[in-house]
């Protein structure tokens, strides 16, 4: 989102597949990697609904995304970086070596492609509410970003309830 003085506002957003709305959402500035938000995006879905598998790009590729999955026995649909190395155990490591053996495979098998619905999320956001924010501090910053995603979600409501 717009930049700030000294970086950019990101968003972390989960998407139900089902029904296309933003289920959870963090937002922090530049600084903040993605897999530090993951527990905090996914454990408040998980404690709602029955979250059966998450579908999350590289920037989630850690030992610990996977292992806080693998303790709720929560499928994981994270693709592991092109270079990754299994570790000695655990899931990722398993993750990690079907991807070495057969990428597309694991893709396929996983349900990967459902991924591309937070992408087709955030471009349909964008083209909605644009890129910019008009709030000049933090606290405002927040609350616009909250306000345009209760709206994106009034609005994947309507038009999924036609």
């Amino acid at each position: 989102m717009r930049k700030k003085r000294k970086g950019f506002v990101k968003i972390h957003i989960a998407i139900d597949i089902k029904t296309k709305e933003v289920v959870s959402l963090e937002i922090t500035d530049d600084l903040v990697h993605e897999s530090a938000k993951f527990t905090e995006l996914v454990k408040p879905i998980d404690e709602q609904a029955i979250v059966e598998k998450v579908f999350a790009d590289g920037g989630y590729d850690s030992g610990d995304c996977f292992e806080w999955l693998a303790k709720h026995e929560i499928q994981a649909g994270i693709l592991p970086r092109k270079n990754a190395c299994p570790g000695p155990s655990g899931a990722r490591s398993e993750v990690v070596t079907a991807c070495q053996q057969n990428r597309n495979q694991w893709k396929k098998e996983i349900g990967y492609g459902q991924r591309n619905l937070v992408e087709s999320a955030f471009s349909s956001f964008k083209s909605m509410f644009g890129k910019r924010l008009y709030s000049h501090n933090w606290e405002q910053m927040q609350q616009e970003i909250k306000l345009k995603i209760n709206t994106y979600n009034l609005l994947v409501g309507l038009s999924s309830a036609r």
